[in-house]
């Protein structure tokens, strides 16, 4: 562990200074006393209290990926979703780097959240992938791309395990189940055909799990964006469809389809505004919707739960009805985007 870390997680009062003091704002200012709590293995929080400050402050000190604090060193501050990084510093190897950066609030479950914070969210969204449209990527030799192709073939037996369940308990959803089935094998046939237009989309910078409950929104209404481990390049509506498609699983009675319209229409309006702004820019909003989203969703749903279905078989864990539910919830997702996606497009007269 290099030396100024250990400083600062040993409290060093005079270490913590040098690092604030780097803030324009703060270079005759001194950290007097401070509290810390771990908050996990990975994450302390450090309450300090300033020389010329009335109210302290928190910082998190966080133990991180290589490529979460190179992010943090290129953006973090200078977006407004991205919390302030005051410090980082990286292992000899990279393998392990550490950060310090703002704690910030957040004051709302995102379950309760009324249709104008998810505008604002998605507009937020909408405004940092158009910031970073068509992004330079070999400006950042950390920066991986999102795209990792699916493996759809290891989760046959899962799911055809979950199809026998549902033949003898739930007859009436055997159509979808079957229909997932057939899916999967399309996918593992011609599965990068099928995802083409994630790969030929203009690329972006994505946070790469931008799910709800990774949105921090406070009490005066600003919202930020936490976790950056997952940082990459791609099509912007990867990110979307992590958004939506995690909202919509976790809480179907909150994410009615209207919202859900409502929330995509916002999204790809506020992009389309945004890169208005920048010369020739290559954006097609009905492609994107049309094609490249199903793409997303579909990419989104065999990553996150693929893995988890083959888990489920390897390790003959029993579903439990609220698990089967779930499972339910996801194939019937999974068909409806895979459904459009190879809907053949109408020719123009």
């Amino acid at each position: 562990m290099l030396a100024m870390i250990y400083q600062l997680q040993q409290g060093d009062l005079r270490v913590w200074s040098d690092v604030l003091r780097r803030h324009p704002q703060l270079q005759t200012t001194s950290v007097i006393d401070l509290e810390s709590l771990p908050l996990s293995a990975a994450v302390s929080r450090y309450t300090l209290t300033l020389s010329d400050h009335t109210e302290p402050i928190t910082l998190l000190l966080c133990d991180v990926a290589s490529r979460e604090a190179h992010f943090y060193e290129s953006f973090g501050g200078h977006v407004p979703l991205v919390p302030t990084c005051w410090h980082s510093e990286h292992g000899f190897d990279e393998s392990r780097s550490w950060i310090v950066i703002d704690e910030v609030a957040n004051h709302y479950d995102w379950q309760s959240w009324p249709t104008e914070t998810w505008d604002q969210v998605v507009g937020d969204l909408a405004q940092f992938h158009a910031r970073y449209w068509e992004l330079d990527v070999d400006r950042y030799s950390w920066l991986a791309p999102r795209w990792v192709f699916p493996a759809a073939q290891p989760a046959f037996p899962a799911v055809e395990r979950i199809l026998h369940l549902q033949r003898h308990e739930h007859p009436a959803t055997v159509n979808i189940a079957e229909g997932v089935l057939a899916a999967l094998h399309h996918f593992a046939v011609e599965g990068r055909s099928l995802l083409n237009p994630l790969f030929t989309s203009p690329h972006t910078l994505l946070h790469g799990a931008p799910t709800p409950d990774r949105w921090q929104v406070d009490l005066l209404g600003d919202r930020h964006l936490i976790e950056w481990k997952r940082v990459s390049f791609g099509s912007a509506v990867l990110d979307v469809a992590a958004l939506l498609e995690t909202a919509v699983l976790q809480s179907p009675s909150r994410m009615e389809s209207q919202l859900e319209e409502l929330v995509l229409d916002s999204y790809f309006v506020q992009l389309a505004r945004a890169l208005e702004k920048k010369q020739g820019c290559d954006y097609e909003p009905r492609w994107m919707r049309r094609h490249v989203l199903p793409a997303a969703q579909c990419w989104y749903i065999l990553m996150r739960w693929l893995p988890r279905l083959v888990y489920l078989w390897q390790s003959n864990s029993e579903i439990t009805p609220e698990l089967e539910e779930q499972i339910g919830r996801v194939f019937e997702r999974l068909l409806k985007s895979y459904k459009l996606l190879t809907m053949p497009t109408p020719m123009m007269a």
